[in-house]
């Protein structure tokens, strides 16, 4: 139960930002922790995302984001599933994650203080060995409590 009470503080957290009024520069941060396991590798992830924008009017926005996490897993080198004459062998380790995305937004529906938007994006990063690029259309809602706040969620 502790655990699910963290993991919802922080996913709350995670879509809390602040964001100015059309024609305006605007900020904002998500923060997020995941566990996960599968057959062969279990870890925990930890990441770090601020983001930054300019609203020229009440549709169109463009911004960027950057994305650091840290990741912590175990791999087991054996298939858990087979007997095995070779022992098991497990290795822990830590990578890192940095990415860097830029987007517009297009605002299409705005009713009262919520919004329904769609980001154009493409995402480049580095993780490890590898190289990581990713472009789509990701859409999202916002809901403003006032002239300098509001909670956004992709």
């Amino acid at each position: 139960m502790k655990k699910l009470l963290a993991i919802a503080t922080i996913a709350i957290m995670s879509v809390l930002g602040i964001q100015s009024v059309q024609g305006q520069w605007y900020l904002g941060s998500g923060i997020g922790v995941k566990g996960f396991k599968t057959d062969y590798r279990r870890g925990v992830e930890a990441g770090l995302s601020p983001e930054f924008g300019y609203s020229f009017n009440e549709k169109w926005s463009v911004g960027g984001s950057l994305y650091f996490s840290l990741i912590h897993s175990k791999v087991t080198s054996a298939d858990p599933g087979i007997p095995s004459i070779y022992p098991v062998v497990q290795v822990a380790g830590t990578s890192f994650t940095l990415t860097a995305t830029p987007y517009f937004r297009y605002s299409f529906f705005n009713r009262n203080n919520f919004s329904i938007f769609f980001d154009g994006l493409v995402t480049l990063g580095v993780n490890y060995n590898d190289f990581l690029f990713k472009a789509g259309i990701s859409p999202g809602i916002s809901y403003t409590f006032g002239e300098h706040f509001c909670m956004v969620a992709h």
